[in-house]
């Protein structure tokens, strides 16, 4: 039997806890969720494995990636698991220390699909991604997104849609876990008067990427309680666009200047118009020299950090959608 080991890289699950459609009454307060990863792929060094969708960005320290993964028993595939483990899927989790699925306010089976940029030094990123939660009352979805790192992930979940008793639901909360191959993450709605979430909250989401002539745009909406601060940058693009020659946030020029390509770290604890208020969205401008640029989102990179605490990256991979 192979032996059971953590993945090299970041991972992070999130899964959406379901409500029910009825306004008056509450969403589930405190659950969690147990699974594996499902494209993993062992690496000719060492004793770990990687995601099929792994990669550098070189000649920076920085990696992206696209994860998947899943656990219940809807879902689980015992053939599977022991192809990639070496185990059966209720062994794999219970290294955990759970079950397979989601537990708590909430029982079922989930799968997500995860996106994430990782810093293979410190080992630190962040993700974001969207969870299918099934139970036997119906079925809910959300995107999650936050920091990540080897201690741990962290973040907030938002509601998108549903079916059956779930239709209707609203909101969201956060969570934190455990990052590794086979993870246990624990949820926590919030929200609304009863139930209000901590300001400290981070709630930040990152959009498609918009390309345009020789700028790309990505809306960056920020969904906690407070006004968040951007402290830091992580650009990649391909070198065919030339240089990057401004960024801007909110119509707000960041930098101009002249980087050559294919990536640019910044650190913006000196400038100006740096903050996007609670409930509000900025949308973030990188403008390059020449006049036709890449039309690929897949071609570029971006991780934004700030000063509260929060994370965000956009990691594409091309025929993924």
């Amino acid at each position: 039997m192979k032996r059971l080991l953590p993945l090299f890289c970041i991972l992070v699950v999130l899964f959406a806890p379901a409500g029910v459609a009825s306004a008056n009454k509450p969403l589930p307060g405190n659950f969690s969720t147990t699974g594996y990863t499902t494209n993993l792929v062992p690496i000719p060094v060492g004793p770990n494995s990687l995601p099929t969708e792994f990669v550098l960005l070189a000649p920076s320290s920085y990696a992206k990636f696209h994860i998947k993964a899943q656990g219940g028993p809807a879902v689980d595939d015992n053939a599977q698991c022991i192809a990639i483990y070496g185990a059966p899927c209720s062994m794999v989790c219970g290294f955990v220390g759970a079950p397979c699925g989601a537990a708590g306010d909430l029982v079922g089976s989930f799968t997500f699909d995860e996106w994430g940029v990782v810093h293979l030094t410190s080992r630190s990123g962040a993700n974001h991604g969207f969870l299918s939660i099934m139970t036997s009352a119906g079925v809910a979805e959300s995107r999650f997104s936050g920091p990540a790192s080897l201690e741990g992930v962290s973040g907030s979940f938002t509601f998108l849609r549903g079916a059956g008793d779930y239709r209707n639901l609203r909101g969201g909360g956060t969570y934190e876990g455990n990052a590794g191959a086979f993870f246990k993450v624990d949820y926590a709605s919030c929200g609304g008067r009863d139930n209000p979430c901590s300001p400290n909250r981070c709630a930040v989401f990152g959009d498609d990427l918009k390309i345009q002539n020789d700028k790309t745009g990505w809306r960056i909406a920020n969904e906690g309680e407070e006004t968040i601060t951007l402290s830091s940058l992580f650009v990649y693009w391909p070198a065919d666009n030339g240089d990057l020659a401004e960024v801007k946030l909110g119509g707000k020029t960041l930098w101009r200047g002249s980087q050559d390509a294919p990536i640019f770290e910044f650190d913006l604890a000196a400038v100006e118009n740096r903050e996007i208020r609670a409930g509000k969205s900025g949308e973030l401008t990188l403008e390059f020299a020449n006049k036709r640029i890449s039309r690929e989102p897949s071609d570029y990179t971006i991780l934004a950090k700030f000063a509260e605490g929060c994370a965000v990256p956009f990691a594409a991979f091309k025929g993924i959608p």
